[in-house]
């Protein structure tokens, strides 16, 4: 069985409470996404990409998180992840110091962190174009 977030279309485990564009219509989910009551379920992965990569822009720009730990403090919080491992292991992937200032608009520092969470959040990372697509509708 896939991991959660892939079975979703949404590699980084996005909880529900927003919104967001590309939600999948319920008469198109299978029996899994319909059973899912904590996490978003997108209908096309890129649409799930999209959401990291907005999230990721917001937090540097509307809460001024300049360092990969701090951006990982806020996506996955130390009450739900070991935040210190995860920020570790995205770094050691994107190849960025976790407490370096980066900027995270930069396309290939953003498209490295995206792809370094999807592989944490789910194990592996089965994408190719859709982290692109995914990345080109969050930049929108």
């Amino acid at each position: 069985m896939a991991a959660r977030g892939l079975r979703n279309n949404n590699p980084g485990n996005v909880r529900i409470g927003s919104d967001w564009n590309g939600l999948a219509d319920r008469a198109n989910m299978t029996d899994e996404q319909l059973a899912e009551t904590e996490m978003c379920v997108f209908a096309h992965p890129a649409y799930g990409i999209r959401v990291i990569v907005y999230l990721l822009l917001k937090y540097q720009s509307n809460y001024g998180l300049d360092t990969l730990y701090e951006i990982i403090s806020r996506y996955a919080p130390s009450v739900e992840n070991d935040t210190n491992a995860y920020a570790d292991y995205v770094s050691q992937k994107a190849g960025v110091d976790p407490h370096a200032n980066i900027d995270i608009s930069v396309p290939e520092t953003l498209r490295a962190v995206v792809m370094a969470i999807i592989k944490h959040e789910n194990g592996s990372n089965p994408y190719t174009y859709e982290i692109d697509d995914g990345i080109a509708l969050g930049l929108k």
